[in-house]
């Protein structure tokens, strides 16, 4: 397994979880799009590092889990615009029905399903985006900060003008409970075994 796909796997599920970001945002990420606004670190989601189905740039704030696992320490070992979940040795130079970061999205489908999920009305990648609104709603975070967060469209007028503050933006994150997941473990042991091995590499 390559230290990218290793690195997907390791990051792409709960960046979408504390962020209900589409996949593809999200796999499409440069080291670039990582940042601090007023020393708080975020994550900008543009259309310049792939597709937004808005067309519009956005700040999400990354919730306090992300920081405790690692995620700015793993971002900063890349440089520039280096992709953080593929390789820009295997981005096709013209191919824009099928990028780099669209594929590794297919992928990470593909290994949930492996891992046992088999549920037809369960789509690996979009459940994170219905979950975040789900729970969002149980933790009654601001519907505006809500939508701005997911990249949905302003309710009103009103609401298209200017951006959300970081702090306000940050306040509302730190609401969504910290997901405590353990290691699930098949009869064959493959699972627990593949999990380890795919941190082991992305955190290398």
């Amino acid at each position: 397994m390559s230290a990218e796909n290793a690195a997907a796997r390791r990051w792409v599920p709960w960046l979408c979880c504390y962020s209900g970001a589409r996949v593809n945002e999200i796999t499409q990420l440069r080291a670039s799009d990582v940042k601090l606004i007023d020393g708080i670190p975020c994550i900008r989601i543009t259309p310049e590092a792939g597709t937004v189905k808005t067309s519009r740039e956005r700040t999400v704030l990354l919730h306090p889990h992300l920081l405790e696992q690692g995620f700015l320490a793993f971002a900063r070992k890349k440089r520039g615009n280096a992709p953080l979940f593929y390789s820009l040795e295997r981005q096709r130079k013209v191919d824009r029905k099928n990028p780099t970061y669209a594929s590794v999205g297919n992928k990470l489908a593909e290994w949930v399903r492996g891992l046992g999920i088999k549920d037809s009305t369960v789509a690996p990648n979009l459940g994170w985006r219905h979950r975040f609104k789900m729970v969002a709603r149980t933790v009654r975070m601001d519907p505006e900060v809500r939508d701005a967060i997911q990249g949905h469209a302003p309710r009103t007028e009103g609401e298209d003008y200017g951006e959300v503050p970081p702090d306000v933006m940050l306040s509302e994150i730190r609401k969504l409970p910290k997901y405590e997941v353990a290691a699930g473990e098949r009869r064959d042991g493959r699972q627990c075994d593949q999990r380890k091995r795919a941190e082991a590499v992305a955190t290398s």
